[in-house]
């Protein structure tokens, strides 16, 4: 099975979680926005891991496997994340899923507890995400104000004039969590709006995107060599034809297992190198390309 489209709402995502979800299917699915794309993978229906080419996801891996942060969390925050984008396009394709395991999420309570989050999420605290803000301490504070140690380090971070997505979504702790602080410290007026970006942070964003991990020409090249050794010129022209399937110029590394089933499907099934399926065949040696150092 293979779904593929456009989403334009939060709830068209969910809708795709659920079908996967309900139906106990195995299989990756990609979302991609103009920020970058985010694959989760599923195992029986169930949520087992994640990939992105966006820093910020990369780093709430990061607290999954330093055990900082639940898988389950991560699945959260990356949803919340995805519901800010003002639309996308998603890939779903269902096949045996390979990836190591850094949980097991029942996507079903997830998405519950996500709507209930976002429902619950006051006004200021989403035009904060939504318009990525910046702010700074304030002069004056009104009334007393208690910060515990995730209300400190989320006053800490903002006040270095960070966006407001780069700290949320940065610190290991439940969305629900870092959004009830968030919206404590704006109540308070402990933080103010700020359009001043840290000279040293513009520079950290520029080398975030100039080191956002992509798949290099070099090995796609080496692909396509392997396709024009076995099926003639012909071949050459398949992968550019696989990309253009995905709607990307660059392949990200979550979105190689699924680029190979793309450029597989155009391969003819009567296409035999050595007696064995050129698909077959193909689907290890571009593995080890794509993923090694092949």
């Amino acid at each position: 099975m293979e779904l593929r489209g456009e989403f334009r709402s939060v709830s068209e995502i969910l809708d795709l979680i659920q079908i996967v979800s309900m139906g106990k299917k195995s299989g990756e699915m990609n979302f991609r926005g103009e920020e970058g794309s985010v694959t989760i993978f599923f195992d029986q229906g169930k949520a087992v891991n994640f990939e992105s080419s966006i820093p910020t996801i990369l780093n709430i891996k990061d607290s999954v496997k330093d055990k900082k942060l639940s898988l389950e969390e991560a699945i959260k925050l990356i949803l919340h994340y995805i519901s800010f984008w003002n639309k996308g396009r998603f890939l779903f394709v269902e096949k045996p899923i390979s990836r190591e395991h850094l949980g097991s999420v029942d996507m079903v309570n997830v998405m519950m507890e996500f709507s209930k989050e976002l429902d619950e999420t006051p006004d200021k605290v989403k035009e904060a995400i939504a318009n990525n803000l910046r702010f700074q301490l304030s002069e004056e504070i009104q009334g007393e104000i208690c910060l515990g140690n995730i209300g400190w380090r989320l006053l800490r971070e903002l006040s270095k004039g960070k966006s407001v997505k780069s700290v949320l979504f940065s610190l290991p702790f439940p969305y629900s969590v870092i959004v009830e602080n968030l919206q404590e410290l704006l109540e308070k007026g402990a933080i103010c709006e700020t359009d001043e970006v840290p000279e040293e942070e513009e520079v950290k964003e520029e080398e975030k995107k100039e080191e956002a991990p992509k798949i290099s020409k070099e090995k796609l090249d080496k692909v396509r060599e392997v396709l024009t050794s076995a099926m003639g010129p012909m071949g050459e022209f398949l992968v550019d034809e696989a990309l253009e399937d995905l709607e990307v110029e660059e392949l990200s590394p979550d979105m190689v297992s699924i680029f190979i089933e793309s450029l597989l499907e155009k391969i003819p099934e009567t296409c035999l190198v050595e007696g064995e399926s050129c698909r077959e065949r193909f689907r290890k040696e571009f593995e080890k390309i794509l993923t090694g150092g092949g």
